[in-house]
């Protein structure tokens, strides 16, 4: 009975209700680019921008500021390509939808080459109808 009571207690609290503070910055970090550091993450980074940007990040939490508000605050003073994923909308949402494009477009290209290749290699039409004759002389047909 008090294992159920537990899995139920700990069912309800989020994966963010259970992070210490540290692993919240890192969290948030991973989301940043390194804007001295070619692709790297600010939670990754060793430069002295993305520490101290990892110290803004953990003086905010302190506040009590959400992650999209901490994201917002970095995205504001050094814009979008602060972030290290784009987002999902504007001319970012072609990243994220040209690649479903690009596969579409091939699947259709694979088909329509064995769909075109297996007309060319097709049955003789007058074997075809050689065997038909035969068939209907027997008749099978």
């Amino acid at each position: 009975m008090m294992g159920l009571l537990m899995s139920i207690l700990l069912a309800n609290t989020s994966p963010v209700d259970t992070m210490t503070i540290d692993d919240r910055v890192f969290h948030i970090a991973e989301k940043l680019k390194c804007l001295v550091c070619a692709g790297e993450t600010v939670a990754y980074s060793q430069s002295d921008l993305a520490r101290d940007m990892r110290l803004k990040i953990k003086e905010m939490l302190l506040e009590g500021r959400s992650e999209k508000e901490i994201l917002d605050y970095f995205v504001n003073i050094y814009g979008e390509e602060v972030l290290a994923e784009p987002p999902k909308k504007g001319f970012f949402s072609l990243i994220w939808i040209l690649p479903w494009v690009v596969v579409g477009l091939s699947i259709v290209g694979v088909i329509y080459y064995v769909m075109t290749r297996e007309k060319e290699e097709g049955v003789d039409p007058e074997a075809l109808k050689e065997l038909e004759e035969e068939l209907k002389r027997k008749g099978i047909l």
